[in-house]
């Protein structure tokens, strides 16, 4: 009997607790506006790091490298901290996939045009790796075939980020109005 109670136990324990936890998901959704505002303040950290890597990139690379070129003192170490930073707000921006709204229908759209941002993200970072890379390890002197390409490739994932970006924002844009 008390063997059989004690399976019972278990059982209604993990009953209770799937409830507790489903309880205090609900309870965790955000409404529509809590939701698109905590996805926009990061969004717009993750993005600024973006606009400020690209920035500083077409000051500090000049447009014709050959291979004599210098860059200025720091020039690269400055890169370098902006890629970091730029990759630091992409790793924190992959936590607003865990994020949920009392809406589905905003938390599955978000869902979406957040793990396209995230990838079009990635991609502009690897691009961006590949050029510090190149640059850093003075590559350049020896060979500046690959300047053309790495710039065009830049410039390109830049740009693909920046359409992510406003996907983004259209994708949510449906649950700002306030008919919702």
């Amino acid at each position: 009997f008390f063997h059989a109670m004690k399976g019972f136990a278990k059982i209604a324990s993990i009953v209770f607790s799937g409830l507790a936890l489903t309880a205090c998901a609900s309870f965790l959704a955000l409404n529509e506006v809590d939701f698109n505002n905590t996805v926009v303040t990061q969004i717009n950290e993750n993005s600024m790091a973006f606009e400020e890597s690209a920035k500083s990139y077409n000051e500090l690379i000049p447009d014709i490298v050959t291979e004599k070129t210098t860059f200025e003192e720091g020039a690269l170490e400055t890169l370098e901290n902006l890629y970091k930073t730029a990759k630091n707000e992409t790793q924190e921006t992959e936590n607003l996939i865990e994020l949920k709204s009392k809406n589905p229908e905003q938390e599955a759209a978000a869902d979406e045009a957040i793990t396209n941002y995230l990838s079009i993200a990635n991609d502009y970072l690897t691009h961006f790796d590949a050029m510090l890379e190149y640059y850093q390890s003075e590559t350049y002197q020896k060979d500046v075939s690959q300047v053309k390409e790495l710039d065009d490739n830049l410039h390109s994932a830049y740009s693909t980020f920046i359409e992510a970006n406003n996907d983004l924002v259209e994708a949510l844009s449906p649950f700002v109005s306030a008919s919702h």
